[in-house]
């Protein structure tokens, strides 16, 4: 008789990061019906500077029986799979000695899906195909993909009877109608993948649920019935980190999104430089090189993604630095600040009209979370639009971090919620819902 499998791993691999999330699932893999609460974190840990010279670092969180912990040690580790040996080694250490027989799933979060993963499905199980066509979209994400698929192959390799689940970020976003994702381009460069994707799905659709579970429960609170209509609920959310993306939501499903067909376009992001006119990389072309090559379409690609955005306007690309430079009298500081959240407005404007309106709109990731700064310079110039920020109830920090917040006022004709994401357990209750169907639907043939 095989031994029980009750835990789920998660990975998430950085360019030279590693960050991992153990999960336990209460009622093992017998579960057909797929609840948030059904799984609980035991530990997460980020690897970091894998591969550099000067070493690596691994930060251990744990959280079991509720005794959160904190670890924190160096150990070279020259490549990701010395990473994922050495998470499997920690876990095996903190007595989970049956960590690889254990193991439901190993959930991994690959960036873009392109057409081939576009569907209804964000979690797809992994084989030789999944693989080739990760590998085939990876032009379209080629600072992403590559380093999703180093975890994907060594996980197969490494642990050959664990199904391994990739969720994409892009998948939430297939609900986008043509009109949101076509670029008005010829036909034939159109038909070559060449679309608005979107990005961070993962987030938005965990925190849709969530900021769509609060309403409802505070409506039945309110009124004694949930007259929180879901299919008609109208939600703005707003993933503000080092990257950045705002999404229109209807009903649970996408059909508006900031980024495009990669991560570059729409928000003004840490080092991204969100929508500029297209023409500047000609320009940029014609004024350094008379001949195109492909030196020089790397250093304006790379220009863009990373030397631009809050980085490129005020030298720092953590909000943290740029409000503390702005509030010491550093001009760039402030006009990257107001850049920032001026472009924000924008979309929540065009959002509102792309919805017709709006019942609440949802501030989330690093930025979003924890800057009642740029909470309160997004919606002061929102008020036509019935969006009132309670100022003292952003600012307070007397709340639990880990819950969903109600920042409006009273008389707010639209929410301001705040809900922290936690990609990693959607991913996780993505592929709990993967296996779930594949085994109702292995009963049912």
């Amino acid at each position: 008789m095989s031994a029980p499998k009750h835990h789920i791993l998660i990975l998430n691999l950085g360019s030279s990061s590693l960050k991992f999330h153990l999960y336990h699932v209460s009622d093992g893999s017998d579960q057909s019906s797929v609840r948030s609460s059904q799984i609980s974190l035991l530990y997460h840990g980020l690897v970091e500077r894998i591969g550099e010279s000067k070493g690596s670092s691994i930060k251990l969180r744990s959280n079991v029986d509720n005794q959160k912990k904190k670890e924190q040690w160096d150990e070279r580790m020259d490549s990701h799979a010395d990473a994922i040996d050495k998470v499997f080694e920690i876990l095996k250490d903190k007595d989970i000695k049956d960590i690889k027989d254990s193991l439901l799933f190993i959930g991994h979060r690959v960036v873009h899906g392109g057409q081939s993963f576009h569907d209804k499905n964000s979690a797809h199980l992994i084989n030789d195909d999944t693989v080739q066509e990760i590998e085939k979209v990876s032009e379209l994400a080629p600072l992403h993909n590559p380093v999703n698929l180093k975890g994907i192959v060594e996980c197969r390799k490494k642990f050959e009877e664990t199904p391994q689940i990739a969720v994409f970020d892009t998948s939430f976003h297939h609900t986008l109608p043509p009109v949101a994702f076509t670029y008005a381009l010829p036909k034939d460069i159109v038909d070559r993948q060449v679309r608005k994707y979107g990005f961070h799905g993962i987030s938005h659709e965990y925190v849709s649920h969530e900021a769509s579970k609060f309403l409802r429960e505070r409506a039945s609170r309110n009124s004694g019935t949930a007259n929180e209509d879901d299919e008609e609920l109208k939600l703005i959310t707003l993933h503000l980190g080092n990257g950045c993306s705002a999404c229109a939501i209807k009903g649970g499903k996408s059909i508006e999104t900031s980024m495009g067909m990669t991560p570059l376009q729409g928000l003004v992001m840490g080092t991204r430089c969100g929508d500029i006119d297209p023409e500047f990389i000609f320009y940029t072309l014609r004024k350094h090189d008379n001949t195109v090559n492909r030196d020089t379409v790397y250093a304006i690609e790379k220009m863009l993604n990373g030397k631009s955005g809050l980085k490129g306007v005020c030298g720092v690309n953590d909000m943290r630095s740029v409000i503390e430079q702005m509030n010491s009298g550093s001009e760039d500081a402030k006009l990257a600040f107001e850049l920032f959240c001026y472009r924000i407005k924008q979309y929540i404007g065009s959002y509102f009209v792309t919805l017709s309106g709006c019942n609440a709109i949802v501030f989330t990731a690093g930025i979003g979370e924890n800057s009642a700064d740029v909470r309160r310079e997004v919606c002061k110039q929102l008020t036509c639009l019935g969006v009132e920020l309670d100022d003292e109830l952003n600012s307070s920090q007397d709340h639990d971090s880990s819950a969903v917040r109600d920042v409006a006022t009273a008389n707010s004709a639209v929410r301001i919620l705040v809900v922290p994401t936690d990609e990693e357990r959607q991913i996780a209750l993505m592929g709990l819902q993967l296996l779930a169907e594949r085994k109702d639907a292995t009963v049912n043939s």
